[in-house]
C-alpha cells in the first residue's frame, strides 16, 4: 500500500493455510520483515493447531532467505518459486489481489481515511475465513510476497 497505516506499515504478508483454506495477513513496516513474521507466523500455526508444519512454499524473491535456513535446519520442506514469476503462484497471487481488492472497497464504501488498510485488511480475512470454501487438499502453506 502506498500510504503508511496507522502503526506505520506500508506492505503486507499473506498466509494460506491448504489443508483448510484459512487465510492470515499480517502488515510490515518494511519489507524485510517478512522473514521474521513468516516464522513466527508458523509458530503460532503450530501452537494453535498442534501439528508441526512439514511443508512450505514460499516466493523466490529473496526476502526469506534467512527463514529458508532456520526451517530446513528444524527439516520443513521448503519449496521456493522462481524469482519474480506469478505463473507458479496462483493461488497465492489470486489471494493477494482479492485481498487488495476488499480492502479498497471497504475504504471506499466506508469513507474511511486511507490510513485504516490494515484493519480492513484484517477484517477482508475475517470475513474470506468465515466464508464457505472447498478445503484445500495439500499440506502446504502458501506464503505471499510483501
Amino acid at each position: 500500500m502506498a500510504i503508511p497505516s496507522l502503526g506505520g506499515a506500508k506492505h503486507f504478508i499473506g498466509f494460506i493455510d491448504e489443508a483448510s483454506g484459512h487465510v492470515d495477513a499480517c502488515p510490515l513496516r518494511y519489507k524485510d520483515d517478512a522473514a521474521e513474521s513468516l516464522l513466527c507466523y508458523l509458530k503460532w500455526l503450530e501452537r494453535q493447531t498442534g501439528n508441526r508444519v512439514k511443508c512450505v512454499f514460499i516466493d523466490g524473491g529473496g526476502e526469506y532467505e534467512e527463514a529458508v535456513t532456520i526451517l530446513a535446519d528444524d527439516g520443513v520442506d521448503v519449496i521456493t518459486s522462481a524469482p519474480y514469476t506469478s505463473q507458479g503462484k496462483g493461488r497465492a497471487e489470486k489471494l493477494h489481489r482479492t485481498l487488495h481488492d476488499a480492502v479498497l472497497a471497504m475504504l471506499s464504501h466506508t469513507g474511511l481515511p486511507a490510513e485504516f488498510w490494515a484493519e480492513c485488511l484484517m477484517a477482508a480475512c475475517g470475513i474470506r475465513n468465515f466464508s464457505a470454501t472447498a478445503r484445500r487438499r495439500s499440506k502446504r502453506v502458501r506464503v505471499l510476497s510483501p
